[in-house]
């Protein structure tokens, strides 16, 4: 509901509901004895001329008005449009259980038409509000500001742009759809001369920083939170973290510290001092560098290509046993440094969801003769290899330790192929076979390691 307080020498509000006849609400203080009243009264109110002599409208009459510690309010309808009346007088009366009403004082000044002109919202809250009219806002081209404390926090403008947090973040002027959303801190310095107050800044249209500290966003750029983080190019993406930049179009950094992303589409997912610095790249891990291009905006986060895309299309992970930074060497590589050994999970005799696994032997199962003789060749049975003639496979006897009951290869050179035709062995399988000329019946538990790759 739109309001606006007129305080009578009695200390009594009056408060417009709206500019049609809907009540209006009346609050106001009463005293009896010299102490704040309290219980219900009867009260009478009457529209006076501007001179005070003649009634306009009324009275009506409010019985049983509860009054708490001397406060109380009600609804008044006056049954007419007010919007337009002239200055009057309003005459209050009060009367308790129904006795003779007495006036509270001289009638106090009313200007419904200036009461009107100048409503504001009640801090109570408000009711019959029509969406239409009845808003908190401006009606010309001046911004909104909200301030905390006498310091601005919060500022809508005629461009759809929005500032919020500390009063130093800044937009770029003559653009629309901007966005800060908070953080910021003006007794912080940081800047590139670490002179400048820690602001959140938007330099062009519909960029964004949702919070965080010192971040900057470029046209139609994000930078979600953080601290010193920077999206310069369009649609470039800072998640988070600290001290990271996406200096291409539609580059993203997730989060972390000290990571880059200078090529087009490129990726730095997070971890420290990673550079996705080709084109449609992807880094993480620690120190992990995709080759940056030679264009302008390619920065120096990794060594150069030579040429505009860097090593566009790779992928680079590195670990965190070294701090020496572990680069591409070329475009669309597959680069991982894993001190620790690379590893599947699910591997083991007879797997069936890893591409590494050891095959064992059984001579009940898994052995054919190819026409060599009985039980001298084996065959895989894996759901990625059985009927893929184009797998690519390693396999390697298994000479290790035999504490565990299980039998050695032969002492042969063996081979690999898959079976498309006859022979003694089935089809449709990859078949480790003996490559010497005198073929010999494999040991029960003998073990293969495998490897594959599908094309």
């Amino acid at each position: 509901m739109r309001t606006h307080r007129l305080v009578s020498l009695i200390v009594l509000t009056l408060i417009a509901g709206t500019t049609q006849a809907a009540p209006w609400t009346y609050r106001g203080s009463l005293s009896d004895g010299g102490r704040p009243a309290n219980g219900p009264y009867d009260i009478r109110l009457t529209l006076l001329d501007a001179g005070g002599k003649r009634g306009v409208i009324g009275p009506i009459t409010f019985s049983d008005v509860p009054v708490t510690n001397g406060s109380f309010a009600l609804d008044v309808d006056f049954g007419v449009d007010l919007s337009n009346a002239p200055a009057m007088k309003l005459r209050t009366e009060v009367g308790e259980h129904g006795a003779n009403f007495v006036a509270l004082g001289e009638p106090s000044a009313f200007d419904p038409k200036a009461t009107l002109a100048g409503v504001c919202w009640d801090t109570q809250g408000n009711a019959f509000t029509n969406a239409a009219t009845d808003f908190i806002g401006t009606t010309d081209a001046q911004a909104l500001n909200f301030r905390v404390n006498g310091a601005r926090r919060l500022v809508l403008d005629g461009a759809d742009n929005t500032i919020g947090g500390a009063s130093v973040n800044t937009i770029a002027p003559d653009k629309e759809g901007q966005t800060i959303g908070g953080g910021g801190n003006p007794a912080q310095v940081c800047g590139p001369s670490n002179n400048q107050p820690c602001r959140n800044a938007t330099s062009d249209d519909y960029a964004t920083v949702s919070g965080g500290i010192g971040n900057v966003a470029a046209q139609i750029a994000t930078v979600g939170g953080g601290g010193y983080n920077r999206a310069t190019r369009n649609y470039a993406t800072v998640g988070g973290g600290e001290d990271n930049a996406a200096t291409a179009t539609h580059a993203t950094v997730g989060g972390g510290n000290n990571n880059t992303a200078s090529g087009q589409y490129a990726t730095a997912v997070g971890g420290r001092l990673n550079c996705a610095g080709g084109d449609y790249s992807f880094a993480g891990g620690k120190s992990a560098g995709v080759r940056v291009g030679n264009a302008i905006d390619d920065g120096d986060c990794a060594p150069s290509s030579g040429d505009a895309g860097g090593d566009e299309g790779s992928f680079i992970w590195a670990d965190a046993s070294s701090v020496s930074t572990f680069n591409t060497s070329g475009p669309n590589q597959f680069a991982i440094r894993a001190a620790g050994g690379l590893r599947w999970a699910g591997t083991g005799v007879g797997s069936s969801t890893s591409p590494a696994f050891a095959h064992q032997v059984n001579t009940a199962s898994n052995t054919c003769d190819g026409g060599s003789g009985a039980n001298t060749r084996t065959y895989l049975n894996h759901p990625l290899l059985n009927n893929n003639p184009n797998a690519i496979i390693v396999i390697t006897p298994n000479y290790g330790n035999r504490s565990n009951g299980t039998s050695a290869p032969l002492d042969k050179t063996f081979g690999i192929y898959y079976g498309d035709t006859g022979g003694g062995c089935p089809f449709g399988q990859w078949v480790i076979y003996q490559m010497s000329t005198t073929a010999t019946a494999l040991s029960n538990g003998a073990r293969f390691n495998v490897w594959f790759v599908i094309p």
